[in-house]
């Protein structure tokens, strides 16, 4: 699928199957090393996105369909448990790289999954790491508590205030350096 997107104002062509195989064959290349965590963090995001058939999006629309037909068809379609699947599995590559951001994406999606428990881990990486929206997720997540059976999480005040303030913390900090 080729969209089109105004990049420092003008308008550019992305072939998001091309850019999936792209992120897809660098994030592949991660045992090699070479700071590929960015690739798999990308791949995670196309799939979570529908985007490139390549690694498990619905193909686009036809081009014969009409123009109402075409926007049904590129709805938003949820994720089947291979998507998701596939990038839990590729965010967790860039958590474990150290890329704060496929830590938080990985914690949050755990946590949409009805994960809690597997999402602390993530969500501490991240927040180790200096993601402020990591640390607030967990601080969320041990004011209210949730999950069922073996997944779940009680409420626990002292854990809540712990992330608080270090989301607190985090944020006042990305403040002064901007």
């Amino acid at each position: 699928t080729v969209t089109k997107h105004f990049t420092q104002h003008r308008l550019c062509e992305v072939d998001e199957d091309e850019a999936a195989r792209m992120f897809e064959k660098a994030c592949k290349m991660r045992k090699s090393g070479g700071g590929v965590e960015r690739a798999c963090h990308n791949a995670a995001l196309m799939v979570l996105a529908n985007k490139g058939t390549a690694i498990g999006a619905p193909p686009a629309p036809p081009a014969d369909t009409t123009e109402q037909e075409a926007a049904d068809k590129t709805k938003k379609q949820p994720l089947t448990k291979k998507q998701v699947q596939m990038a839990i599995e590729r965010l967790g590559y860039g958590c474990d790289a150290q890329f704060a951001p496929s830590c938080f994406r990985l914690g949050t999606l755990l946590l949409t999954e009805g994960k809690y428990k597997d999402a602390i881990k993530p969500l501490t990486h991240g927040c180790d790491l200096g993601n402020p929206r990591a640390c607030q997720n967990l601080a969320v997540l041990y004011n209210k508590g949730g999950g069922e059976g073996w997944q779940k999480v009680q409420p626990n005040a002292e854990q809540f205030d712990t992330f608080r303030r270090k989301t607190e913390d985090l944020m006042k900090e990305n403040h002064m350096r901007a």
